[in-house]
């Protein structure tokens, strides 16, 4: 019974510290998935320059509008 117990804690402590995840792996997986995200938006931005040349930029904060 005792073995059993030391077999079954050790293979439990064992099989939860293989952990095959490393820091790069991490950051691949992240620059990877933020590379997608690189052009939303530009057409955002550009209206938003547009505005603010034209002097018709308006700001909304919780849904009033402050100019």
């Amino acid at each position: 019974m005792r073995k059993t117990l030391l077999f079954l804690t050790t293979l439990i402590i064992f099989l939860t510290s293989c952990n095959f995840d490393t820091p790069e792996n991490y950051f691949d997986s992240i620059t990877l998935n933020t590379n997608s995200f690189g052009l939303i938006g530009s057409k955002d931005i550009a209206i938003m320059k547009e505005s603010k040349k034209a002097k018709s930029l308006k700001v909304f904060i919780n849904g009033v509008n402050n100019l």
